[in-house]
């Protein structure tokens, strides 16, 4: 469980770098600061829904198989629905971000 967490922190820390890089690659300089607002208020949204909805899924598993699941099996089900829910959000980002050329840099003659 201990190394679990730890990939878990190494992902997050990851996410959070990486989505600096994307605002400043994809946002226009005089919109940087409504989308590092989207950013928060969207990470927001997401830890509420996740604490209301995902952490149900182990119950509504439960009672979906009519109590023949075993409450083991329906929390592993909370983590499937959840990272099968990641893997869906990670190819989405993946087919809509392209990859922009870095900006050149032209010298003037002196």
């Amino acid at each position: 469980l201990l190394s679990w967490r730890c990939v878990f922190a190494v992902g997050s820390g990851s996410i959070a770098s990486m989505i600096t890089a994307v605002l400043a690659d994809f946002v226009n300089e005089e919109d940087k600061g409504r989308g590092a607002g989207l950013v928060g208020a969207f990470a927001g949204l997401g830890a509420v829904g996740g604490a209301l909805v995902l952490l149900r899924v182990p119950q509504i598993a439960r009672e979906m198989s009519e109590g023949t699941l075993s409450e083991d099996k329906a929390v592993a089900c909370g983590y499937y629905t959840a990272s099968t829910l990641a893997l869906m959000a990670s190819i989405l980002a993946l087919t809509i971000l392209v990859d922009t050329p870095p900006p050149t840099v032209s010298k003037q003659p002196s």
